[in-house]
This record gives structure tokens, sequence and C-alpha cells, in this order.
């Protein structure tokens, strides 16, 4: 908080609606819970005091999870992602790690195409209509599939019982 009273003031006397008070000139306090406080300063002068009350708004803050359907992939395709938030939220920032730049949205599910055997950085923004917002990462990997086989044995005489593990 910053105080802005004039004159030559000798002390100051803080409270901020939340059970905390402070005799310091510009205080720092933390609010843990949403809610509307009233917060009062009053300044100490020689023979009088001044006094001035505002109030202010602590919003609830954002939570920026989200669940995707899958986060490996063996070829070039589609993921379905979902935002899941307590509050309602208004922009939904997606991206996809991939160029193709950031994606906003008021919408909670989204589907990209990821194409190219990469992994894929993902980033998630999401922001309450009282401009709170929060963010979450993962990764998408899509790899090539590794293929490896033995026959034992590879010759033989008739009838032969071969076995092929892959």
């Amino acid at each position: 908080f910053t105080n802005r009273s004039t004159g030559n003031p000798i002390g100051y006397a803080w409270t901020f609606g939340n059970n905390s008070i402070s005799n310091a000139t510009n205080p720092t306090i933390n609010y843990s819970a949403a809610g509307t406080y009233t917060v009062k300063l009053i300044a100490i002068y020689k023979n009088k005091t001044v006094s001035v009350s505002k109030t202010i708004v602590i919003n609830r803050a954002v939570s920026a999870q989200f669940v995707y359907d899958r986060n490996i992939m063996c070829k070039d395709g589609s993921i379905q992602f979902t935002a899941n938030s307590t509050l309602p939220l208004t922009t939904y920032e997606w991206n996809f790690g991939d160029n193709t730049g950031n994606v906003t949205t008021n919408l909670r599910t989204i589907t990209h195409f990821f194409s190219g055997y990469a992994t894929f950085p993902i980033s998630f923004k999401a922001t309450s209509a009282a401009g709170c917002s929060a963010q979450s990462f993962t990764t998408i990997t899509i790899k090539k599939p590794v293929i490896n086989a033995t026959v034992t044995p590879v010759t033989g005489c008739t009838p032969a019982v071969v076995s092929f593990n892959a």
C-alpha cells in the first residue's frame, strides 16, 4: 500500500480488514483468502489525526489444469485438450509448441493436429473474468515406433518349429 499523506505525519496506523495491522509508512500485506476488504489508514499528526478508508476486492485464484486424450503418438494426428477449472474462465490460451503460435479461445475444449516426429512443449494459460490467470505445461511426443524381431532357429528341417518374436 502507498501512503499519500501530505504534511509531516509523525506516525501511521493501518488496518487491512483481514485482522492485520501495521505502523509502516508503505506496508505490504498478504491476503490469503478472496473477499472484499476495507483498508483504513490513520495519519497521526502532532495535534490531530486524519483517516481514509478504501475498499479492495481480492479475487479467487485461477487453476490452469487441463487433460488430454493422449500424450504419445507414433504418427501425425490430432489430440483433444480440455481445461478443468472450478472458476468460470473467459479466456483459454494455448501454445502447442509447433510454431503455429498462440491460440486464444473462449471454449474449454480444443483439438490440435500435430505432425512430424518431435516432442512438443504445450503451454496453457487460463484467465478469469476478474483478470486473474495461471499457467500449466506438459509435452506431447510423436515418435517413430521401434520395430525389432528375432527368428529362432533361422535354418532347419521339416517339420520345423520356428519362433518369431517381435
